[in-house]
């Protein structure tokens, strides 16, 4: 009698767990056989697959086709042969095997498309990560992205990793440039997009950004530029050979040029997801896509061209500068952040006036309510990084970071802007003055207005009146450091902004003022009943010392120690 693991599916009245494990041991011991149609029926592989309709081991078929196409499938793309072609016997054997596993995994990869459940993601998911360059490569990609819209988490994490640890930037290149085609889907023709398609454009874009590149953009036309100049002129003797041999990289050999090329087109996909994203967030207004292109561009703005540069800054300075466009503080301090980014690595762009940034910078100072490791990058670049900043402006920055301190109680907020505001004082010699006394007369400091340069801080109110208030925090260190502030001592370590919000963050309690408690008389503390030894240990006590003289006993018995 017959097997009932290794009959046809027809014949398989109560498949189980055994079933396929029986099926997969078979399959991936002999490959050539377990695609080969048996005596009573189709395959072994055939009969494997029939069980992704089962109600209950559907998904554990889907899974265990998925490691046996991971294991069986070759490196090499597989090409379907026609049977008119006249091959060696020897070779003829790995056609056929080459078409039926082709026409298997077409089918197998159409299911998983078709289906739209967790477990057939998760299966995509895996043939991309370990496959990579196989046939239907693209389609699956597509396919995973589309996706993304009602499965954002899965999707996001799986291709953010497969994208992180690409180091041939192969799959990198198709998988950021579907990804640059959703975020620009649904756009078209005035169409409006949904609120979970945002959110997906979000996860992705965030995912991605996690991809290394190390070419800029000219590097890539040099490239592009080479291999079409060697393709005209026919350039293939032996001196080409070996420069392509030493422009190897890793263990697959392949050539430098190919790799560049791969880089520059994941750069031009990231550009325009970046680009696409901007868009939608401001006519969205969707602050967490902004914040999430800002840190993207900023990443990656070493790498991109001038002119994309140029746009890139003329957005963030609509956004920043612009009344009608509204954007929470964070947003506007990733903004901040990535205009100081760009123009930091692009020297066509540095020589420009950029003192708007400061002043938007010093705008959404007053905006904020906590200290974050944005806003401390985003005023070390503002500050501590140029070369003249004048110095009414300087004493404004350092007149909002106190103010900001000093209206929280939050010991984080304020350990990091009392340091952040003495770093400045210890940088710039000129800050010094609104330690001083106030200078009366004339018009009073004015700190609604956005303008650091219309603030007046040299006026009546204009002083550091913030850091004395400081003096009486309820935090020992912010207490400690106001002090030395206001005396002009130059600031120690542990008093750094960035060290400081690490190392409030670290803690895990309220600051609150700890009020020392009353003194209790021994008899009244928490343990001492009526009748306990140790009461009755205390009153002999009393006893002894009312006798020698040191109590006194007042009225209804009462004894004062």
């Amino acid at each position: 009698m017959a097997n009932p693991s290794t009959t046809t599916s027809t014949n398989i009245i109560h498949p189980t767990k055994t079933t396929i494990a029986t099926l997969s041991q078979a399959i991936i011991t002999n490959p050539q056989s377990g695609l080969a149609p048996t005596d009573s029926g189709p395959s072994q592989l055939s009969q494997l697959t029939s069980l992704i309709d089962h109600p209950l081991l559907g998904e554990l078929a889907m899974k265990s086709l998925t490691l046996l196409y991971c294991d069986i499938l070759p490196s090499y793309r597989l090409r379907q042969h026609s049977s008119t072609e006249q091959v060696k016997k020897d070779e003829h054997k790995t056609r056929v095997f080459e078409n039926r596993l082709l026409a298997a995994f077409t089918a197998f990869v159409g299911k998983l498309r078709r289906e739209g459940g967790k477990c057939s993601t998760r299966c995509l998911l895996e043939i991309v990560k370990a496959k990579e360059g196989c046939n239907f490569y693209q389609q699956i990609v597509q396919t995973l992205v589309r996706r993304s819209v009602t499965q954002a988490a899965i999707v996001a994490g799986g291709l953010g990793g497969i994208v992180e640890k690409d180091r041939r930037w192969q799959a990198s290149s198709i998988i950021i440039g579907e990804v640059a085609k959703h975020c620009n889907r649904g756009w078209k023709d005035g169409v409006k997009r949904s609120s979970k398609t945002d959110a997906s454009m979000r996860e992705l874009i965030d995912a991605v950004t996690g991809v290394n590149l190390r070419v800029t953009k000219e590097e890539v036309e040099a490239a592009k530029l080479l291999g079409r100049s060697n393709k005209k002129n026919g350039k293939k003797d032996k001196i080409k050979k070996e420069v392509e041999d030493e422009m190897a990289e890793g263990d697959a050999r392949e050539s430098k040029s190919n790799i560049i090329r791969w880089q520059g087109d994941t750069l031009d996909s990231l550009v325009r997801c970046y680009l696409q994203g901007m868009r939608v967030g401001v006519e969205e207004n969707d602050e967490a896509l902004v914040a999430v292109v800002m840190r993207g561009i900023g990443k990656f703005g070493e790498l991109v061209n001038s002119d994309v540069v140029a746009e890139v800054v003329r957005v963030c300075k609509r956004l920043l500068m612009s009344t009608a466009v509204e954007m929470s503080s964070q947003s506007s301090l990733s903004c901040v952040l990535c205009v100081y980014s760009l123009l930091s690595h692009n020297l066509e762009e540095t020589g420009k006036d950029d003192m708007w940034v400061l002043t938007a910078l010093y705008k959404q100072l007053r905006r904020v309510d906590e200290a974050s490791e944005t806003l401390l990058q985003c005023v070390d670049r503002a500050v501590f990084k140029r070369r003249e900043i004048r110095v009414t402006t300087i004493s404004a920055v350092v007149k909002r970071a106190l103010a900001l301190g000093a209206s929280t109680a939050d010991g984080k907020t304020q350990a990091s802007m009392l340091g952040l505001a003495r770093m400045i004082v210890g940088r710039y010699k000129s800050a010094e003055r609104g330690t001083e006394e106030e200078e009366g007369g004339g018009e009073g400091y004015n700190g609604e207005v956005d303008d650091p340069e219309f603030a007046n801080v040299y006026g009546e109110g204009g002083a550091y009146w913030e850091m004395a208030n400081l003096r009486f925090s309820h935090i020992e260190e912010v207490r400690k450091s106001a002090l030395d502030g206001a005396n002009l001592r130059r600031m120690d370590a542990t008093s750094d902004p960035k060290k400081a919000l690490v190392k409030w963050s670290s803690r895990e309690r309220d600051f609150r003022h700890k009020m020392r408690e009353p003194r209790k008389h021994p008899l009244e503390r928490k343990g001492v009943g009526v009748g306990s030894g140790k009461r009755r240990k205390i009153m002999k006590d009393v006893f002894v010392k009312v006798k020698d003289g040191k109590g006194v006993v007042k009225e209804g018995g009462k004894v004062v120690v």
